[in-house]
């Protein structure tokens, strides 16, 4: 599942995600599973993509190295709410 997460966020967004669920996509990981890496639920997850909360700065610490994306790339996303990426299970 995570290699097919990954092949559709490539084709879907190419090299460069423009919001935080397109990096997720990438990296081959659900929403739970970026939760379980960074130690908080996937609820809090699903409102991060959605721009719905406000992230400390360990969460965004936490979230750039999860991602493997630096924190001024991860500002960039953070602005950038995910409203058009529909999860799949």
């Amino acid at each position: 599942m995570a290699a097919a997460r990954a092949r559709a966020a490539a084709s879907m967004f190419g090299t460069k995600p423009d919001s935080i669920a397109a990096a997720r996509l990438r990296m081959g990981l659900s929403q739970a599973r970026l939760a379980e890496a960074i130690g908080t639920s996937q609820p809090h997850i699903a409102k991060i993509e959605a721009g719905k909360v406000q992230i400390q700065f360990a969460t965004a610490v936490q979230l750039a190295d999860a991602l493997n994306l630096t924190l001024d790339s991860l500002r960039n996303l953070i602005e950038q709410p995910s409203a058009k990426i529909v999860e799949v299970k």
